[in-house]
């Protein structure tokens, strides 16, 4: 599966920067997943999980608010909160 440019930025900080293979996020009309090659797009978020496959490896995690961009092939993720599974879980 070919990989794209990944940020996701919280006010708190950057909470990922590589490269990613799928973006799994909800917006305010629902699920929309991310994959290389996808058009330039923009939408707000709603509540829901996030989930980024980087490395083979799927990561989750909680997502409020805040918006996603993809352009030009490089995506970006600006929610209002996140937080990763593990972080909440104690894992």
């Amino acid at each position: 599966m070919n990989a794209f440019s990944l940020k996701i930025v919280t006010p708190e900080g950057v909470q990922f920067e590589g490269q990613a293979q799928q973006l799994v996020v909800r917006t305010t009309t629902g699920d929309v997943g991310i994959l290389a090659g996808h058009i330039n797009y923009v939408a707000p978020l709603g509540g829901g999980e996030a989930m980024v496959l980087a490395d083979g490896r799927k990561r989750r995690a909680s997502c409020i608010g805040g918006m996603v961009a993809v352009v030009d092939g490089k995506v970006i993720l600006l929610p209002t909160t996140f937080a990763w599974a593990q972080q909440i879980d104690g894992k």
